[in-house]
C-alpha cells in the first residue's frame, strides 16, 4: 500500500493539470482580484468625516437615543479637517468619526443645504421611531462608484453610516419589543432605571463596539477565500481521475492493478491518502502566497487556518472519491462534471465577484448553505475571522465531516461489488 501511496502521490505532483488548476490558477486568480480591488483591500481607504445635517426637530428631540447614537459618531468642525492620510479622526466613546454634524431645524432646511453642497446627506427621525439617511445625488454617485472599487474616504463614511443606522433601527426595535414584554409579564422592570438604562446602553454600546474596528477590515480577504474555496473543490478531479485510473473497466492501468495481490481496501486506502496530501500541500503554496505577498491574514489563528485547509482538502477528496465510483461514467465525463460542480457551487460564495448575491441568497434560503460544499469551506475560513469564539468553527466542521461521511458511504455502496467478467 505504501508504495502504491508514493507512486500515486509523485504523479500527481507531477502532472501539469494538478499542478496549474491547483497552484498556478488560484494564485493567477487571486493577483488579478487584488491589483483590481487591491486599493481597498491595502489599507489606502481611510474613513474620511462627510458633512451631514440632522433635523432636530420634535420628532428627533423626543427620541431617546438618537442624539447619543449621532454624538457617538460625529466630529467636531477642527476634527473633520484631517486628511484621510493623518490618524483616524474618533468621536465619543472611542468610535470612529463618520460625519461632520450640522444642525437643521427641519426637513425642509436639510434639503436645502443638501441642494446648496453644503452637506451631503442628513439623518431624520421617522415617525415610526427609525432613523433614515437621505443622500445628495453626488453622494449616493460617489458611493456608487467607491462600491465598484474606488477609495473616497467621504463615500465609505456615508455608507459606514447608513449601515450603522440600519443596526439602530433594528436594535430599536429590539429594545421596544423587550420594553412591551416586560409590560405585559413585569411592569415592576418599567419603573426599574437600572433595567432601563442597562437596556437602551446596551444597545448603543454594541454598535459602537462594531463600528470601532471597521476600519482594520479587509473587505478583499472574503474574495480570497472565495478562492481557497474553489481551488479545494478543484481537488475532486484528481481523486476522481486517480480513482478511475484503478478500474479495470476505465484505465489499462485499472486491468493490471486489479489483477495484482493488492487488495481493493488497500488501493482505495492510497488514492484517498496520496489525493489528500497532494491537494493539502497545493493549498499550502496557495495559502502561503497569500498571506505572505497578498498580505491575507487570520490574525493568531494561522495554525487554524491550516487545520481548515486540512480539513476542507479532506471532504473534497471524499466527494472526488464518490464521483469516481460510479462505474458506467467515462473519465472525462466525470472530471466534466467535477469542475462543473466546483465552479458552479463557487457562485454562492461571492466568487465571480458579487458578494451581494451571495449575500441576499443566505438570507433568503439559509438553510442552502448546508447543501453546500464550496460555501462551508468558506464558513470555515469565516468562523476563523469574524467570532471570538471556536463553536462555529467547531460546528462547520461538523458539517464538513458529515458531507465527507455521506460521500464514503456512496463510495463504499458502488464499489463494494465490483466485479468483472473479463480482463
Amino acid at each position: 500500500m505504501w508504495h502504491t501511496f508514493v507512486m500515486e502521490l509523485k504523479s500527481s505532483l507531477r502532472t501539469p493539470a494538478v499542478l496549474f488548476w491547483m497552484i498556478a490558477f488560484p494564485v493567477i486568480l487571486a493577483t488579478l482580484i487584488q491589483g483590481v480591488f487591491g486599493t481597498i483591500a491595502s489599507g489606502d481607504v481611510t474613513l474620511e468625516p462627510a458633512p451631514v445635517a440632522v433635523v432636530s426637530d420634535t420628532a428627533w428631540n423626543t427620541s431617546r437615543g438618537a442624539n447619543t447614537f449621532v454624538n457617538a459618531f460625529s466630529a467636531s468642525a477642527s476634527e473633520s479637517s484631517i486628511s484621510s492620510g493623518s490618524s483616524t479622526v474618533t468621536g465619543k466613546n472611542g468610535a470612529i468619526a463618520l460625519f461632520k454634524r450640522i444642525d437643521a431645524a427641519n426637513v425642509a432646511e436639510a434639503t436645502t443645504l443638501l441642494r446648496q453642497g453644503k452637506v451631503l446627506a442628513y439623518l431624520s427621525m421617522q415617525d415610526s421611531g427609525d432613523l433614515r439617511l437621505t443622500l445628495s445625488q453626488r453622494a449616493a454617485t460617489d458611493i456608487a462608484q467607491t462600491k465598484s472599487g474606488g477609495s473616497d474616504g467621504q463615500a465609505w463614511s456615508l455608507i459606514t453610516l447608513g449601515t450603522l443606522a440600519e443596526q439602530y433601527n433594528e436594535r430599536s426595535r429590539i429594545v421596544t419589543q423587550a420594553i412591551e414584554q416586560a409590560a405585559a409579564n413585569d411592569p415592576s422592570k418599567l419603573t426599574d432605571s437600572a433595567w432601563i438604562a442597562a437596556l437602551a446602553g446596551a444597545n448603543l454600546e454594541e454598535i459602537t463596539r462594531q463600528a470601532s474596528g471597521i476600519r482594520h477590515a479587509d473587505g478583499m480577504v472574503r474574495y480570497h477565500v472565495a478562492i481557497l474555496a474553489m481551488s479545494i473543490l478543484m481537488a475532486m478531479t484528481m481523486t476522481c481521475n486517480m480513482l478511475s485510473a484503478l478500474q479495470a473497466n476505465l484505465s489499462p492501468l485499472g486491468a493490471r492493478v486489479s489483477v495484482s495481490p493488492l487488495s481493493r481496501l488497500a488501493r482505495i486506502g492510497a488514492v484517498m491518502l496520496s489525493s489528500w496530501l497532494a491537494t493539502f500541500l497545493c493549498m499550502l503554496i496557495v495559502y502561503a502566497y497569500m498571506r505572505v505577498v497578498l498580505g491575507v491574514s487570520f490574525p493568531g489563528r494561522e495554525g487554524l487556518a491550516i487545520l481548515a485547509i486540512a480539513i476542507g482538502s479532506g471532504m473534497a477528496n471524499c466527494l472526488g472519491l464518490a464521483l469516481g465510483a460510479i462505474p458506467v461514467i467515462s473519465l472525462g465525463v466525470k472530471s466534466g462534471i467535477s469542475v462543473a460542480f466546483s465552479l458552479v457551487l463557487s457562485i454562492f460564495t461571492g466568487l465571480y465577484g458579487n458578494m451581494a448575491f451571495a449575500d441576499s441568497v443566505q438570507r433568503a434560503v439559509p438553510g442552502l448553505q448546508y447543501l453546500n460544499p464550496a460555501k462551508q469551506v468558506t464558513n470555515l475560513f469565516y468562523d476563523l475571522l469574524y467570532y471570538d469564539s471556536l463553536a462555529p468553527f467547531a460546528r462547520t466542521v461538523g458539517v464538513l465531516a458529515a458531507m465527507s461521511a455521506i460521500a464514503l458511504g456512496a463510495a463504499a455502496f458502488e464499489l463494494r461489488k465490483v466485479s468483472y467478467d473479463h480482463l
